[in-house]
C-alpha cells in the first residue's frame, strides 16, 4: 500500500521516518537536523522529493579496458570522485552514480522506489527503479544516465528525485552493506557473491 502524504506526514510528526541534509563544513561534511516543518516541505502527494548533492563518480575517460569482468572488484580503478560545485555535466551517452543532499531514515515497516521525476526523464535522462528497503538509512545513491546526443548540465541541489513510500507486509530492519552510506560509499560492489547457481 502506498502512503499518501497525509500518512507520510503523520510518520514525519511521529519521528519514524527522518530526514537530514548534508551541511559541509571545514571539518568535513555533517548531517543537520531539521525542524518537522522543514521535514514536511519535502512531502508531496507521491511522495518525498529529494535533491542531488554536488558529488557524484563518473567513470574514467581514460579508461583503456575492454571488457569488466564484475566478479573482480574494479569500481576503485574504474571511478572517479567529482565535485560539480555548482553544476554536474554528464556527456552524452554517459553515466555517473550522484547522491542525494538528504541523509533518510525509515522505519522498519516502511520502504520505497525511488524514481526520476518526469520533468527530467523528459529531457532523456533515465535511472533504473531503486528499491529502499525497509529501516534503510543513510544517502541515496542514484545511478543516472543520459540517453541524449548532447551534453546535459544539471544545477546541484535541483529537486530530481521521488521516494515514493510504501507499507510492508511485516517489519524488516536492513542491515547490509550500504546502511548509513554517505557519498563516498556508494560505489558498486563485484558480483563474486551473487552467483545464484554456486554451492
Amino acid at each position: 500500500m502506498f502512503l499518501t502524504r497525509k500518512e507520510i506526514e503523520k510518520l514525519i510528526k511521529k519521528g519514524k521516518i527522518d530526514i537530514k541534509i548534508e551541511e559541509v563544513t571545514e571539518y568535513g561534511s555533517l548531517y543537520k537536523k531539521l525542524s518537522i516543518r522543514d521535514k514536511l516541505k519535502y512531502v508531496t502527494d507521491h511522495g518525498i522529493e529529494l535533491t542531488i548533492s554536488r558529488y557524484y563518480y563518473k567513470i574514467k575517460s581514460d579508461l583503456n579496458k575492454e571488457v569488466i569482468d564484475l566478479e573482480h572488484d574494479w569500481s576503485r580503478e574504474i571511478y572517479v570522485f567529482c565535485d560539480g560545485f555548482t553544476d554536474i555535466v554528464i556527456p552524452p551517452k554517459s553515466f555517473i552514480i550522484m547522491t542525494t543532499v538528504e541523509y533518510i531514515s525509515l522505519p522498519e515497516d516502511v520502504a520505497g522506489i525511488c524514481c526520476l521525476r518526469s520533468t527530467c526523464a523528459r529531457w532523456g535522462l533515465i535511472i533504473p527503479p531503486t528499491i529502499v528497503d525497509a529501516g534503510f538509512e543513510g544517502v541515496l545513491a542514484i545511478e543516472l544516465f543520459n540517453a541524449n546526443d548532447y551534453t546535459v548540465k544539471i544545477p546541484v541541489g535541483a529537486k530530481m528525485i521521488c521516494l515514493a513510500l510504501f507499507k510492508t507486509k511485516g517489519k524488516n530492519m536492513y542491515k547490509g552493506f550500504y546502511r548509513g552510506q554517505s557519498k563516498l560509499q556508494v560505489l558498486p560492489k563485484n558480483l563474486k557473491n551473487f552467483n545464484v547457481y554456486s554451492d
